[in-house]
């Protein structure tokens, strides 16, 4: 895990960690290495859909885009994370296979969410109601179902481990 709360910094140490791990990944051979996966939390600081070079937007911006479309056949893999969908490089966002869509408030976020992945927007404004731990899930690779969520709800684990070391079940 590494932080690097200066946003500078990290985009230019990321996108020189991802090109870094693209080249071994693509010298060893995809069959032979390990799998690795990188989270980029705050997504939008990494592949934002207005790039610059002095601030590095432009190196993580590539390199992320590199990651999200080679990566999976070296075995190197992505998880994005973000409250701000529409500032995301559309062509980057094409290229997920599965996604989680959480509350999005605001309204232009899901009509993002909606253009780019081909989903009903009166769909997606039922995210405003979702509890905590509830998200549609959609993955034509895992569910089959291409464009169709599936809402989903995942327990708090913080109240299971609380309730647990209080001797409770």
């Amino acid at each position: 895990m590494i932080y690097l709360p200066e946003p500078d910094d990290a985009r230019l140490a990321t996108s020189q960690f991802i090109m870094s791990l693209l080249a071994l990944k693509k010298s060893m051979g995809a069959n032979r290495s390990r799998r690795v996966l990188l989270i980029l939390d705050e997504a939008q600081e990494f592949i934002p859909d207005r790039v610059r070079s002095e601030d590095f937007t432009d190196m993580s911006n590539r390199a992320v885009e590199a990651l999200l479309r080679h990566g999976r056949k070296y075995r190197a893999h992505c998880w994005l994370s973000t409250q701000r969908v529409a500032h995301l490089n559309v062509s980057a966002l094409h290229q997920l296979h599965s996604y989680f869509v959480s509350v999005l408030p605001r309204s232009y976020d899901r009509w993002v969410i909606a253009e780019a992945f081909s989903l009903n927007t009166a769909l997606l404004d039922r995210t405003i109601e979702l509890e905590t731990g509830e998200w549609p899930f959609v993955s034509y690779k895992a569910t089959r179902q291409k464009n169709i969520p599936t809402f989903i709800k995942a327990p708090n684990n913080e109240d299971i481990l609380a309730s647990r070391l209080l001797g409770q079940k």
